[in-house]
């Protein structure tokens, strides 16, 4: 489970990658939202809960951003996953 600090930490990565986000990720339930393109989500596999945000079209310095802060702030706890022209980044 990710604590209520994690969460903020993830939420102002997710912002500070995409500034037009405005609603806090922490008001999400499992539904998935749409916000201008940018889908956000929380999703609970087994006992483990992931956040996660859908880019369509990502560009190379909001991917190189995500990577620095994730790496800087929550080690070994994100994902990357391409598929096509969608970028997912999570944290579990």
């Amino acid at each position: 489970m990710l604590t209520d600090n994690e969460i903020s930490i993830i939420n102002g990565i997710y912002k500070r990658i995409v500034p037009s986000i405005v609603l806090s990720i922490q008001i999400y339930t499992k539904d998935i939202e749409d916000r201008d393109g940018y889908l956000i989500g929380k999703k609970k596999f087994n006992q483990y809960e992931w956040l996660y945000i859908n880019i369509k079209n990502i560009k190379p310095f909001q991917l190189k951003t995500f990577q620095s802060m994730a790496n800087k702030k929550m080690p070994n706890r994100y994902i990357i996953k391409i598929s096509g022209e969608i970028t997912r980044l999570i944290f579990k």
